[in-house]
């Protein structure tokens, strides 16, 4: 596992970058996702929030238990309290209000301009996101907070399948890309799935955002605040 100098590709074609999405570039505005747990109970009426929150966790337990590094999407989890609560909800069109309708999740400081930063410098920029929820979901997020143009590819544990760290989460996100492990950058903000996993995989580099400065390592790559990516390019040496 190695990380390269923070080095543009000298061929503008081969530039790419993965972002993960959540307190990576958007970042949860109310400190809770409670209001996703109540808009999902109004799908539901006469059956007690507690019996809801019971059947929703144990079967996501379950699963998990069961299939390793692999996503429940939201959509199976609502087609499961459907037949334990005898209802037919439209999972699609769920997924809007759930989510994005909530307004949980709001633009990070600074991210517009360095996502405009890279675009300048000619890179095709992706979004790969553990998450039970589509593509079409977190695009309208991005969307919302003005920076769905400068995202060209989105990917979701939920339309894939895998999780990060599993390596066929980045294969997916590169092949969506059309790009080479070799020739792609990571940011995140999990040491786990967002620094050490890109670089198994032989990523070009990875970018961690370690905001309270949990990380006890001194990795390269490692800053507080996402508008530092740049100066790891243009400024090398600090």
């Amino acid at each position: 596992m190695r990380q390269y100098p923070f080095v543009h590709n000298r061929d503008p074609s081969r530039r790419f970058f993965a972002f993960d999405m959540f307190e990576t570039l958007v970042r949860n505005k109310k400190g809770t996702v409670e209001p996703i747990f109540e808009t999902l109970c109004t799908y539901y009426p006469g059956i007690e929030p507690s019996d809801i929150s019971h059947c929703y966790h144990t079967f996501s337990r379950g699963f998990k238990e069961t299939h390793k590094n692999r996503e429940l999407p939201i959509d199976e989890i609502i087609r499961h309290l459907d037949s334990t609560f005898g209802f037919n909800n439209d999972p699609v069109s769920m997924e809007k209000p759930l989510l994005r309708d909530n307004h949980i999740y709001g633009l990070g400081e600074d991210v517009k301009e360095v996502l405009e930063y890279l675009r300048r410098k000619e890179y095709r920029i992706a979004v790969l996101s553990n998450t039970r929820y589509h593509e079409f979901t977190l695009r309208g997020i991005l969307e919302d907070e003005g920076i769905s143009d400068l995202v060209d590819i989105v990917v979701t544990s939920a339309d894939m399948g895998w999780r990060k760290p599993a390596p066929e989460s980045y294969q997916a996100v590169l092949d969506a890309l059309g790009a080479k492990a070799s020739e792609c950058f990571f940011c995140g903000d999990t040491a786990s799935k967002d620094y050490y996993g890109p670089l198994a995989v032989g990523m070009k580099g990875a970018v961690l955002l370690d905001y309270k400065n949990e990380e006890s390592e001194n990795l390269v790559g490692k800053v507080d605040s996402i508008r530092k990516l740049p100066d790891l390019f243009e400024n090398p040496l600090q």
